[in-house]
């Protein structure tokens, strides 16, 4: 069990390339990530098939260019995370509340 995170960097140069950006930015939400960092999303797993599934799944949403980076984080790792928090940063449109403690999820499954 632990933590799949989805990096990347996309080009948004032009309308076109802003466009697909949004469009994988919403795969992600809509497949249930949840946004760490304007590039960077997170969701829970509990065995390696299921983390093989979500490295499927970003490969077919993919756009045609630029940068993607997967990995997996142990829940120890994940729980290791330091975070400073800026002044101001908790009125931004980014702010998103932390996902769902792996434990809770497990007791839904």
């Amino acid at each position: 069990m632990g933590w799949f995170l989805v990096c990347f960097d996309l080009p948004t140069a032009s309308k076109k390339d802003r466009r697909q950006a949004y469009h994988f930015r919403r795969c992600l939400l809509k497949q249930g990530y949840s946004m760490v960092q304007r590039s960077m999303y997170s969701r829970s797993y509990y065995n390696a098939e299921r983390a093989e599934q979500f490295i499927n799944n970003i490969k077919a949403i993919a756009p045609a260019s630029g940068d993607i980076q997967m990995l997996t984080l142990t829940e120890q790792q994940w729980e290791q995370i330091v975070y400073i928090g800026k002044p101001g940063y908790q009125n931004s449109k980014y702010k998103q509340e932390p996902a769902q403690p792996i434990a809770e999820q497990i007791t839904f499954w």
